[in-house]
């Protein structure tokens, strides 16, 4: 597969605006056919619709906010306890990152059955769980015997692909202890609902050894992950749902602060998949040459088929595209 790299900032605001417009569109339901075929008259200087009026209405029409259910859950139930003097506590003047006296209590957390009745939804909707933490991390008082109990790391992406299985990426790493390359102890976990009761009931860890995976999506039978600061392609070759392919795509992600990397991997319906850098300022290095460095902002690359077989397409870089 050949990776085809654009930044956002190649574009031009006045070729940019009529694609960013189109996508939400997309996004927020709306049939843009009209609209989009006459953004793509004006970056030709091709015919024009008349149907334009139509699509800019249907997107700003009225939208009334749904009624509200109100959290179910008994304040009583919250619990803390005192930590010491360890959370920072940033405290509101000019100056950015002024800290006050640090906090000391912390909240206990709590049983996800109980977590899931804080959450408010509109009336017509309903919350129940899919799938939650493992009891290997609850004391005994607070155990309970479920097939969903598959989770045994914090959560920080997440990602569905085509046959309704859930792939989360678990961490413990994150945030303040990133690992060098292959010595992580963050992994990728399939979730599956194998009775279609829509509950997770099978968990099958895909890939191990990563360190701050904080994003993936779903891609030609595996997945692509940012794992670090480093963008790898994941893949099962045996039909074991265990990754025994990969392939380092982009290097060169800065994390000097785990905070502000790369995440929120989308395949868009333009066919790229979206990305997005925090506040770190990188400079992804593709085949051995630096890109362009940005930082705060959203990108996006294209894979490609390359000379490979069908099982473990190996992917490389397309100059012509890039």
């Amino acid at each position: 597969m050949a990776i085809i790299t654009r930044y956002v900032a190649n574009f031009s605001f006045a070729k940019f605006k009529p694609i960013l417009s189109a996508l939400l569109f997309v996004s927020c339901g709306v049939t843009t056919t009209a609209f989009v075929s006459q953004s793509v008259a004006n970056l030709d200087d091709g015919p024009k619709s008349s149907e334009e009026p139509m699509a800019v209405a249907q997107a700003n029409r009225p939208f009334s906010n749904p009624q509200m259910m109100k959290p179910s859950i008994d304040d009583k139930v919250f619990t803390y306890v005192d930590v010491g003097a360890k959370i920072p506590n940033y405290t509101p003047g000019r100056q950015w990152g002024v800290q006050g006296a640090p906090l000391t209590e912390m909240q206990n957390p709590l049983p996800a059955e109980t977590s899931i009745q804080g959450y408010s939804v509109p009336q017509s909707f309903r919350m129940s769980l899919w799938a939650k933490e493992s009891n290997d991390n609850w004391p005994e008082a607070l155990r309970s015997e479920s097939k969903i109990a598959g989770l045994k790391g914090k959560p920080i992406a997440m990602n569905w692909d085509e046959r309704g299985r859930l792939w989360i990426c678990e961490t413990i790493d994150y945030p303040n202890e990133l690992q060098p390359s292959g010595q992580g102890r963050d992994r990728i976990k399939i979730c599956e609902d194998t009775d279609k009761d829509g509950r997770a009931d099978k968990f099958t860890v895909f890939a191990e050894h990563l360190s701050i995976p904080s994003t993936l999506v779903c891609f030609r039978g595996g997945v692509i992950v940012q794992d670090g600061q480093s963008t790898i392609y994941l893949k099962d070759i045996d039909g074991d749902d265990a990754a025994d392919f990969r392939q380092v795509l982009i290097t060169g992600w800065a994390m000097g602060d785990t905070h502000g990397g790369v995440g929120n991997f989308q395949y868009g319906p333009d066919n790229w998949i979206w990305g997005m850098q925090g506040y770190n300022n990188s400079t992804p290095v593709i085949n051995g040459e630096k890109q362009m460095n940005f930082r705060q902002g959203f990108w996006r690359f294209k894979a490609k088929s390359g000379a490979a077989d069908s099982t473990a397409p190996a992917f490389a870089i397309d100059k012509s595209t890039r």
